[in-house]
């Protein structure tokens, strides 16, 4: 059997210090209010959200040679996150920068990828606790960061159903 894989106290550190560029738009958006244009910060949290995904896809690959195993489930995960965001990037980039204003198509797209994304760590979560053979150190770090990346993406959600009410 391969060995445990440990976490040590630099990767726990990086891990919450990655959290930081999820809360600050998380908590701008609501600080700044509907009457400023907050499409940049918004497309600087779903970038970012979107490289973190395909950074934690790209470390399976290598927990998987790791561990002798398949890296097949690492690739479909990064390719099924990297084609729907591509997809719906691709609409709402259009859509923002239209000279018509297709507000509710915006919306509806806006809420689909972040709701995709919500979606998408916890199911990149539960992946690597069935694959892989963590400690349950790391284990715990892994569901406390995916729950504060969850809430991040639920405070973009409530504000555009908030904006849209």
């Amino acid at each position: 059997m391969p060995n445990e894989i440990k976490l040590n106290k630099s990767a726990l550190w990086f891990g919450y210090f990655g959290l930081i560029p999820f809360l600050l738009p998380s908590i701008t958006i609501w600080l700044i209010g509907t009457g400023v244009p907050f499409d940049p910060l918004y497309l600087f949290f779903c970038t970012y959200s979107l490289l973190i995904g395909c950074f934690l896809t790209g470390a399976l690959w290598s927990f998987s040679i790791y561990e002798n195993q398949s890296p097949l489930g690492p690739i479909v995960l990064f390719l099924l996150l990297f084609m729907f965001s591509l997809l719906l990037m691709a609409l709402f980039y259009p859509v923002t920068l239209s000279v018509i204003n297709i507000y509710a198509i915006e919306e509806n797209v806006s809420l689909l990828l972040l709701i995709s994304l919500m979606l998408f760590y916890w199911v990149l979560f539960a992946f690597e606790l069935r694959t892989y053979n963590y400690n349950q150190q790391y284990r715990n770090m892994r569901f406390r960061l995916t729950l504060v990346v969850f809430v991040a993406h639920l405070s973009w959600v409530i504000f555009f159903i908030v904006k849209l009410f």
